[in-house]
């Protein structure tokens, strides 16, 4: 069995309990990568309180930062910042730090197993090692769970995510949850 494949079935595992009803009430839906795995991907009608449910981050902080720890976690040149959005949605802006990569989600297990050479010469940057500081962001907080998760389970163990993502960065407020839900 692949170390991807395990990720992924772990992956699936913990979100299991919760999954089906996300996708009943539309939440997430699934993109399929490769011709085995589905892998979770946001609709854009959460906002980053709604991740609680899936992975109790109040019941561990360490691993979620609030706008005030983002901005302090940007002045560190060591860590890197894995944006999990698509590329499309770059054309709205991007963080800006030292250290900054793109990989969609449905791109980051693959990007983690690349040779260091290979991951360079894909990305622009180093790879970060597996005691590097990350931290992942998205649009509204959900992807970067999901990374956070993937990253946790691939052994990056000094990974964390912003709860806030790109739109509360750059608006101040949670994303929006339209009426009726």
């Amino acid at each position: 069995m692949s170390t991807t494949y395990k990720a992924l079935c772990g992956l699936a595992h913990a979100a299991g309990k919760y999954w089906p009803r996300a996708q009943r009430v539309g939440l997430l839906k699934t993109t399929v990568v490769g011709s085995h795995f589905k892998v979770p991907t946001c609709n854009f009608h959460l906002q980053s309180t709604a991740l609680n449910e899936w992975i109790k981050i109040e019941d561990r902080p360490q691993y979620g930062l609030d706008k005030d720890a983002f901005t302090n976690a940007l002045k560190e040149e060591n860590t890197y910042f894995i944006d999990v959005r698509e590329k499309v949605e770059l054309e709205e802006g991007k963080i800006d730090a030292h250290r900054y990569i793109n990989i969609p989600l449905g791109f980051l297990w693959p990007a983690f197993e690349l040779c260091d050479n290979d991951f360079k010469a894909e990305y622009g940057i180093e790879k970060p090692s597996k005691d590097d500081k990350i931290v992942f962001v998205c649009l509204a907080g959900v992807r970067s769970t999901w990374a956070l998760q993937i990253a946790q389970l691939g052994g990056y163990k000094n990974s964390q995510h912003y709860m806030g993502g790109y739109y509360q960065w750059t608006t101040g407020e949670l994303f929006p949850l339209p009426e009726g839900n």
